[in-house]
């Protein structure tokens, strides 16, 4: 019986050290090839959200931020949204099976939304509060007049509905933002 024991523990340590040795030596076949791609730094401060608009796109994609969005305007299922948009002048754009969506008057954004967030440009902060009305969110008691106190004072705005919900609205580069 000791001999079988010790037989197994010599086995055990001849395999662990062989093991380790074959995984330190052996050869990856891993190929890895060097590509230098031009980085460019944009600060958020000195423009306003970046939009290009390629001649090749479609008239119905615009770029926002490198994301490209397509307008759905039309869709019967954002009527509300595409509401809003239409009473602003302006077209209301998405991501493609996404839950990001924003609002665009003459090319520059103007509203964004994703899911937990909504955001309004301070000149056109209507937006938010309409989006709001739409979303179904009535237990955000009061959320008019926190987006009015936080465009008059910049100061933010935290709301606690429960233990476990509750938003803040807050100032930050121009736009007032509700997160909850």
């Amino acid at each position: 019986m000791k001999n079988k024991f010790y037989a197994i523990i010599l086995m055990s340590l001849f395999l662990i050290a062989a093991g380790a040795f074959h995984y330190d030596g052996s050869q990856s076949r891993a190929n890895a090839t060097e590509n230098s791609n031009k980085v460019s730094e944009i600060n958020a401060g000195e423009t306003q959200h970046l939009i290009n608009r390629n001649s090749k796109q479609a008239e119905n994609e615009i770029i926002i931020d490198g994301e490209r969005f397509e307008n759905i305007m039309e869709e019967e299922k954002f009527a509300d949204l595409s509401k809003i948009a239409q009473d602003s002048d302006a077209n209301l754009y998405a991501i493609p099976n996404s839950g990001q969506f924003a609002i665009v008057k003459d090319g520059t954004p103007i509203f964004r939304m994703s899911t937990g967030i909504k955001a309004a440009s301070v000149d056109h902060v209507h937006i938010l509060s309409e989006a709001f009305a739409i979303g179904g969110m009535e237990e955000f008691n009061n959320l008019p007049k926190n987006i009015d106190q936080v465009l008059k004072t910049g100061e933010e705005v935290y709301v606690e509905l429960s233990e476990y919900e509750g938003y803040v609205v807050y100032q930050e580069d121009g736009w007032i933002i509700v997160s909850w």
